[in-house]
């Protein structure tokens, strides 16, 4: 399946997930979940909070912005960023 495909696959999904949560709040004044949500949940976020640690980020320096002190200014050093099996090109602006 194509990318874009995919995502429409998602996009569709997720608007359906939406209705049903609407209809639900709406209704019941909640949205009930089952436990299978926080089990999946946690495990989400321990595979996020492994894979965040393998980030090599020696070549990034966060910064404030002289202009705009409530925004970060990324200042890269280097060409890619590696994070476990991928390496993602950054672009200098």
């Amino acid at each position: 399946m194509k990318t874009a495909a995919l995502l429409k696959e998602a996009d569709d999904k997720f608007e359906e997930f939406q209705k049903q949560v609407r209809k639900e709040v709406e209704e019941k004044g909640y949205y009930e979940v089952g436990m299978d949500f926080f089990v999946q949940r946690a495990a989400s976020r321990a595979l996020f909070d492994e894979q965040w640690a393998k980030i090599d980020f020696t070549g990034i320096d966060v910064e404030e912005d002289d202009d705009d002190e409530t925004r970060p200014l990324f200042l890269v050093r280097q060409k890619t960023v590696s994070w476990g099996n991928w390496t993602v090109p950054c672009e200098i602006h």
